[in-house]
């Protein structure tokens, strides 16, 4: 039998092999240098490409970033002085420096800004705080603790861009007011709304026109100790489903003994205002003096400065801001609003920001104490 070099018959073998084994080709090293060849030209082109975005791509790209930023800083500008105008910082007590140095950390805009000594730094550090995160920044504080100073730095991929600085300052002071806030309508509110009016911690009162069955509400608000108003009003022709409703047509004595009995029913009361269905006159008169012989305090009707309630928020702002105005220009101002769904929570809402400004909401009792009977 044929054999080949390995000894194997062709029975035992289909293919013989005629390979010297001396010349077999190492398969495992060219495959080794083959990799080895590969990586080094991977490695190669990653040099060369990162070369090339150093030069090219990087500073475009840190470019856009920077103006993202800037863009930032300019959006971020009308944006704070809303917050420092939420707080009655006055635009005079704020001075604006630019400190610009290209290529360097360092503050692009400063703000100087007096403040006087009862500003809340701190509440103003965390708004600005929420304002920085709204454009992708973070706000920091550092404070001085032998002069009070506080300086809030507003950061942008840690470059400080803005930097504010608040120092307090003696001789200056907030433009600063008492506002006293009624609700009514109550008779006709939601029950959840009047609940709500009912547990509410904030100082509102509630103006009630005198009827034997407000009686139950009534209660509710005396036993909570909130301002109660009444609302006397002349009809012109007396209700039937009132018997505690004042007329025009009444006679001096039964008005006497109507106001009589409406402050003793509603004790817990003390003030009170007068409206009629036409201009004032003797009655009006009669019904007054009835009621400061009770030891009730007579708010003056014209002194009340009504909210109507719309729709937009923003303009419901923009009436308690007018509320405001008239309590920094006269010293005391007095809103009534009506109680409606939400009323209570959007009370709440504008207390908080309008104390920030300076304003002081009071109880009508700070404003006209009751008379002794």
């Amino acid at each position: 039998m044929m054999q080949d070099f390995y000894g194997g018959d062709d029975e035992e073998q289909d293919a013989p092999s005629f390979v010297n084994p001396k010349h077999a080709p190492t398969d495992r090293a060219t495959r080794v240098r083959v990799w080895i060849i590969v990586a080094l030209a991977a490695v190669g082109i990653l040099v060369y490409l990162g070369e090339k975005y150093t030069v090219f791509v990087e500073p475009g790209l840190n470019k856009l970033l920077v103006e993202q930023d800037m863009r930032s800083v300019r959006a971020l500008e009308d944006e704070v002085r809303k917050i420092l105008d939420g707080y009655g910082i006055a635009d005079g007590w704020v001075k604006l420096r630019i400190v610009s140095l290209p290529g360097v950390d360092s503050v692009r805009d400063e703000w100087n800004v007096m403040v006087p000594a009862d500003v809340p730094v701190a509440s103003i550090t965390n708004d600005l705080n929420r304002l920085a995160e709204q454009y992708d920044g973070k706000a920091s504080s550092v404070e001085n603790a032998k002069t009070g100073q506080v300086s809030v730095h507003i950061r942008f991929r840690e470059v400080v861009r803005y930097s504010l600085v608040f120092t307090p300052t003696a001789g200056i002071k907030r433009r600063e007011g008492r506002v006293v806030v009624l609700v009514d309508g109550l008779a006709d509110a939601p029950d959840a709304e009047v609940d709500a009016f009912i547990d509410s911690k904030d100082p509102v009162g509630a103006i009630l026109i005198p009827a034997r069955d407000i009686f139950p509400l009534y209660e509710r608000i005396r036993v909570k100790k909130k301002d109660i108003v009444l609302h006397l009003h002349f009809f012109a022709e007396k209700p039937d489903d009132n018997q505690l409703a004042l007329a025009e047509t009444m006679a001096s004595q039964e008005i006497v003994k109507k106001v009589k009995n409406v402050c003793k029913g509603f004790a817990a009361s003390g003030h009170y205002f007068i409206t009629s269905e036409h201009a004032p006159g003797e009655n009006v008169r009669v019904a007054d003096a009835e009621g400061a012989r009770q030891g009730f305090a007579r708010i003056e009707a014209s002194s009340l400065s009504y909210v109507d309630r719309t729709s937009e928020p923003s303009s419901m702002s923009s009436r308690m801001n007018d509320l405001a105005s008239s309590a920094i220009r006269y010293g005391t101002a007095i809103g009534v609003l009506k109680l409606e769904s939400g009323t209570m929570d959007f009370l709440h809402q504008e207390m908080i920001r309008l104390r920030k400004k300076g304003m002081d909401f009071i109880s009508i009792k700070q404003v006209l104490p009751r008379k002794p009977a």
